[in-house]
């Protein structure tokens, strides 16, 4: 990875800032099970690095070549006369798990690099315009790598879908965090990967099935590292993985295995980290597999059977039209499509509230689904029956309805709303004021992103 010109945004030095030392005598798939995303990312490690004044030359190196005032070479070289000051020799075996070998320095400093720039890149990703204008990415090969790893296949695993046999998604889909190996929805997406993400534009998004017209991607709550919080961000994540998993404890400043590094203590300590429910590995898959299954029931009509798995529960049925008022069906003509899109998430991060005989409701976030054990032909699995906003959201939504009143003529008909491209045809007695305000939200929107656009274009930062 070449890194040829300055790329450290605001948000990339506030996030480095942030991050505190952590040696640790931990090994890189330890690091990954062991230790929550937020840790890692606020961290500086190395696996099977306990010593802090060579992690304070990586974070140092980081900065100069993410600033532009160091090449990844002279990092290398800065990186070997810290360990040869250390005291650190070269070790037989293989080149990168020894920290003298060139190969194991470039590999530290590009992925560290690379996960702040893609940290940066997924803040400046979130302005509702770019959103608007690239409302998806596709995931593509950037340049070879020694040993290719098949993406596709990791793709289809993580709950992926293909469009005309491409990876591509919206820009803040839980796939993009179910193929990394870090746990972030951002690229590097693995060590020495290859794999970039691609911007997406509407119109082709649109012709390729990702999204529906007018469908807009909301921006992603990304947080943004405060300048002062130092390491302090570190240390309350830290503590709440050492207190998640005994098989953890820190020695003289030192992150390691207790037991002496046991295999016996890292089992005991997965198994009591992995009771709780999904790792956020595995909600980030189911989340990307409801998603996807929640797209194919509206979009074909028919049930999908084992949509999604909780952890608690088993298999989760989709149900395009169920009886009594249930089914996606009902929840978009209650709630409209945002919402219904929001149910996966819900399923697999939420929290079991409830359990009343063949009645289950999960919560996140104040937000309720309700599923109900249904008998079905050979199977007999939980299926979606009710949602309920989140407060917060609900209040929101009823302020935003009393606050603008939209009036429609009595005498509006269908061909006025086709001509504006507020309808597709429906009987203009039959309007829905609430899916006629959020067309014209749409509109609106639409109009002002085309102007942002051309001001852009205009200013030659747009092609």
């Amino acid at each position: 990875m070449k890194f040829s010109k300055p790329m450290l945004f605001k948000e990339a030095i506030a996030l480095l800032d942030k991050q505190g030392l952590l040696p640790t005598t931990l090994g890189s798939r330890e690091i990954q099970e062991k230790l929550s995303a937020r840790v890692r990312q606020l961290a500086v490690f190395s696996a099977k690095m306990d010593d802090a004044e060579y992690l304070q030359g990586v974070d140092e190196v980081t900065r100069g070549v993410a600033s532009g005032g160091m090449s990844v070479s002279e990092a290398k070289a800065r990186l070997g006369d810290i360990l040869r000051a250390r005291g650190f020799a070269a070790e037989e075996g293989d080149e990168l798990t020894d920290h003298t070998s060139d190969r194991r320095r470039q590999l530290v400093i590009e992925t560290r690099v690379g996960l702040v720039r893609g940290y940066a890149a997924n803040v400046a990703r979130q302005n509702p315009d770019r959103l608007w204008l690239f409302p998806c990415n596709e995931l593509v090969r950037r340049r070879q790598s020694r040993a290719p790893r098949d993406w596709q296949e990791r793709w289809l695993d993580a709950g992926g879908e293909l469009y005309d046999g491409r990876m591509i998604a919206p820009v803040n889909d839980p796939v993009w965090t179910a193929i990394s190996r870090f746990d972030q929805p951002y690229p590097p997406f693995d060590f020495n990967s290859g794999m970039a993400l691609k911007p997406v534009r509407r119109k082709e998004a649109i012709a390729l099935g990702v999204i529906d017209a007018g469908e807009e991607v909301e921006p992603a709550d990304v947080p943004l590292p405060e300048f002062s919080a130092n390491i302090s961000g570190l240390a309350a994540a830290l503590q709440a993985d050492l207190a998640a998993d005994p098989a953890l404890q820190i020695v003289d400043g030192v992150l390691m295995l207790a037991n002496d590094g046991t295999s016996e203590g890292a089992v005991k300590g997965w198994e009591t980290r992995r009771a709780g429910g999904w790792t956020p590995k595995e909600q980030a898959v189911q989340h990307s597999r409801g998603l996807r299954a929640a797209r194919r029931v509206l979009h074909e009509q028919r049930d999908a059977v084992s949509a999604m798995t909780h952890p608690e529960i088993g298999p989760i049925d989709f149900v395009y039209e169920g009886r009594n008022g249930t089914g996606l069906k009902h929840v978009i003509e209650k709630h409209g499509k945002a919402d219904l899109l929001k149910i996966p998430g819900i399923i697999a991060g939420g929290k079991m509230v409830s359990r009343q005989g063949e009645r289950i409701v999960l919560s996140k976030d104040d937000a309720l689904v309700v599923l109900t054990k249904t008998e079905g032909k050979d199977r007999r699995h939980w299926v979606l029956t009710g949602y309920t906003p989140s407060a917060s959201h609900q209040k929101a939504a009823a302020g935003l309805m009393n606050s603008r009143k939209v009036v429609i003529p009595s005498n509006l008909h269908t061909d006025s709303l086709r001509s504006s491209r507020l309808s597709a045809g429906a009987p203009a007695a039959g309007i829905n004021i609430a899916q006629t305000k959020a067309r014209l939200k749409t509109i609106l929107l639409a109009l002002k992103v085309r102007a942002r656009a051309r001001q852009l274009k205009a200013e030659g930062l747009l092609s």
